[in-house]
Order: C-alpha cells, then sequence, then structure tokens
C-alpha cells in the first residue's frame, strides 16, 4: 500500500512490517544509515536524509507526521569518525 503525506510517500508492507519514506523531490538514495535498531535513514550523495525504512513498524511508536512536520531532512544522523 502507498500513501502520500504532506506530499512524501509512505509504502507499507504488511508481510515484513516495514515502513518506507520517501521524500518529496528528494535525490538518489547512495548510503543508508542506522539510526536505532530497524530504523534507517537513506542517505543521497551530499549526505542528506532522502528516505526513511522502518523495520517492525507496527510495533512502534512512530509519528509520521511529527517527523514530517519536524522536517525527515533535519533527522540527526549519526557520523562515522573521521
Amino acid at each position: 500500500m502507498t500513501m502520500f503525506l504532506r506530499g512524501h510517500s509512505l509504502r507499507y508492507d504488511a508481510d515484513s512490517d516495514t515502513a518506507y519514506v520517501r521524500l518529496h523531490g528528494a535525490g538518489k538514495a547512495v548510503d543508508t544509515v542506522e539510526l536505532e535498531e530497524g530504523m534507517f535513514a537513506h542517505l543521497d550523495a551530499e549526505g542528506k536524509v532522502v528516505g526513511l525504512k522502518i523495520s517492525r513498524f507496527s510495533k512502534r511508536d512512530v509519528r509520521l507526521n511529527a517527523l514530517i512536520a519536524r522536517g525527515l531532512e533535519n533527522i540527526q544522523v549519526p557520523r562515522a569518525p573521521a
């Protein structure tokens, strides 16, 4: 099932209980960083968040409206030490 939330696409796969959020107008993902167990940020070449993958979605207290209203691009992504 795919829905649109504030212009972003939200796809939910019931078989794997996984939600995918893709930012409206986002570029191509070239890297993925795990934010917490089972929650991943997809990043573009500049390190900006272009999407999220949330595993075990139905068992989490994730408020997508709040995340999107705050701006997915503002999610703090942990950086590997240089």
